[in-house]
């Protein structure tokens, strides 16, 4: 993981836990977000195969943040010609986090537990 954070970079910020890594990348264009995003990406896969280590693209995936007044730009995020998997809400530490940062995704979240829990 040591080796990993040297692929940051003043547009990206990592958050690194035991069993998972986070990636944060900003910026306010979409073209040069996507940019960013394939060269992060890519030496992050350079990196791993480096080091003989296959990456799990089924766990790979990425979540665009951006206000209620902006429409959802899908951008293209590869690596070894496989995309990345583009998601509208994610589960961060015992948050659900939704792409516009609201609450709207975990308040739905823990009524469905709740509701599951009354039905047992």
């Amino acid at each position: 993981m040591n080796d990993l954070r040297k692929s940051e970079s003043n547009i990206s910020k990592w958050v690194l836990f035991p069993d998972d890594t986070i990636i944060i990348v900003t910026n306010r264009s979409h073209t040069e977000f996507t940019n960013d995003g394939n060269a992060l990406f890519g030496n992050i896969n350079d990196s791993f195969g480096i080091n003989l280590l296959p990456l799990n693209f089924h766990k790979i995936y990425y979540l665009q943040f951006m206000t209620k007044n902006v429409y959802i730009i899908i951008m293209n995020i590869f690596g070894k010609n496989r995309q990345l998997i583009h998601i509208y809400s994610t589960k961060f530490l015992g948050l659900f986090i939704g792409r516009s940062l609201s609450w709207n995704n975990h308040i739905a979240q823990l009524v469905q537990i709740n509701f599951c829990m009354l039905c047992d």
